[in-house]
């Protein structure tokens, strides 16, 4: 959506986001409980109450100069960010974020994609462990089948019972069900079809996944070298690391073999089958298997 920024604009819609990203990350870090904290907060060294507490006032003070000096033009501001969906994970999270909201508009409205577990596996893990993760596929297969934000059913219904169902809109991350086969697409669509023919669809994947080799050679640098320094905050020399791997070591992609991929398919069978149920009804299976 950065690269549509002046697009959008232009046709009333206000893209939100932390500076120097591409997405809204301090909304679900300032949405957590006290108590919780995560990689953002550590990479930030945001790690004892006082310095959460100002980070919470500088977020409520930029929300709040971010939302008054919208221009008269703008009638719709779009939030994105996936740590929503990983991050928020009790009630009284997804409460303040209604909350906050709610200070500013009565039409709130929830675009989710949900994607095959069997097809987000090898891409969170390439993620974990480009974000200083250290475990081996077979064991990442276990925490995975556990994380929250991979249990469909679960995670909707804590939405629901924040902004209700009516105010959800589920989409399945699958070119072959989006509209046009195309992602830019098939968001802006559930809003706004017209503004299709506006955009620049020239989008470029922002976290690539890593290869085979990658994650093999990755994984051996976040040992030697942890990405986190305690009291320190980030390595600079990890991330350089990293980001040269990710760059440079190319190869084949990592795969499931026949049997993970039943492991995950039968975990995650039932919760599938209840979203299946209350929002894809007219499917005979909420993944087509592959």
């Amino acid at each position: 959506m950065t690269l549509n920024y002046k697009v959008l604009a232009g046709h009333g819609y206000q893209y939100l986001r932390t500076e120097g990203r591409n997405e809204y990350r301090d909304l679900p870090a300032y949405c957590m409980n006290p108590d919780r904290i995560d990689d953002y907060f550590n990479d930030n060294l945001i790690n004892d109450h006082s310095k959460r507490q100002e980070f919470d006032n500088k977020f409520i003070r930029d929300f709040i100069r971010k939302m008054m000096d919208l221009p008269s033009h703008i009638h719709t501001v779009i939030i994105s960010s996936e740590h929503l969906s990983s991050r928020l994970k009790h009630e009284q999270e997804i409460q303040r974020l209604k909350q906050l909201l709610s200070d500013y508009s009565s039409d709130i409205r929830l675009i989710v994609y949900i994607r095959d577990q069997v097809d987000k596996v090898i891409s969170a893990y390439s993620t974990r462990i480009k974000s200083g993760g250290t475990l081996s596929l077979d064991d990442y297969l276990d925490v995975f089948a556990e994380g929250f934000a991979n249990n469909y059913d679960q995670l909707l219904r804590y939405w629901e019972s924040g902004f209700g169902k009516h105010c959800i809109n589920v989409r399945l991350f699958d070119r072959s069900e989006f509209i046009n086969g195309d992602l830019v697409d098939d968001f802006y669509h559930t809003f706004d079809s017209g503004l299709i023919q506006h955009l620049n669809h020239q989008v470029s994947p922002i976290n690539s996944s890593l290869s085979a080799t990658g994650i093999r050679l990755a994984r051996y640098v976040n040992k030697i070298i942890p990405k986190f320094k305690p009291g320190k905050g980030v390595s600079r020399l990890n991330r350089k690391l990293i980001t040269l791997i990710t760059k440079h070591v190319g190869g084949k992609r990592l795969k499931l073999t026949s049997e993970q991929k039943l492991k995950i398919r039968k975990r995650f069978e039932s919760s599938n089958e209840q979203v299946r149920l209350r929002y894809f009804p007219e499917r005979s299976e909420l993944f087509r298997f592959k």
